[in-house]
């Protein structure tokens, strides 16, 4: 069994992730709680410069709140930090927002694409009308896509396990 905790983003956060790592916790998770606490790749990144094994997690981003080059953007700068330490959690819910949960095709689309752009390929973005194939254009020491970052997908609602995509949607995540 691997055990982990989850906190808000705080000042003095990394104090905590380093208590987890000498507890010999597995993770060390952030939650993705905009209007309501700190931002997690902030804190993910005070932590990942305190700590040297605990795997770091961000829980949960959603399409509803990050695009996914502002998403995979930030989660190789956290890869570089933290080399194969990084996990993204990603999920429908946005319900600190006020707002119904994401489509079960949009989280898709969106955790593809960012797997996709973390792992240094190119993925297709569409604004509108307007779709375009994206990648980084200068992957280096700032942004890694090399060193593997777990994904973990917490969308349990019903609409997410009737989806026609649902099969390939959990094969790609187990």
């Amino acid at each position: 069994m691997r055990a982990g905790v989850v906190v808000a983003a705080h000042p003095g956060v990394e104090d905590l992730a380093v208590r987890a790592e000498e507890l010999g916790l597995h993770s060390f998770w952030v939650n993705d709680t905009p209007m309501v606490h700190g931002d997690p790749l902030v804190a993910l990144s005070l932590c990942a410069k305190a700590t040297r094994r605990i795997k770091l997690g961000i829980g949960v981003t959603s399409p509803a709140l990050r695009s996914a080059p502002a998403a995979a953007s930030g989660i190789a700068s956290l890869n570089a930090l933290a080399p194969g330490r990084i996990i993204c959690g990603v999920g429908t819910a946005r319900r600190t927002l006020g707002m119904p949960p994401t489509a079960a095709s949009a989280l898709e689309s969106f955790t593809a694409g960012l797997q996709d752009l973390c792992a240094g390929r190119s993925t297709e973005y569409r604004e509108g009308d307007r779709v375009r194939d994206i990648r980084f254009l200068h992957a280096g020491a700032h942004v890694n896509t090399t060193d593997p970052i777990e994904f973990v997908v917490a969308a349990l609602g019903s609409k997410c396990r009737e989806s026609p995509s649902a099969s390939v949607f959990q094969a790609k995540f187990q």
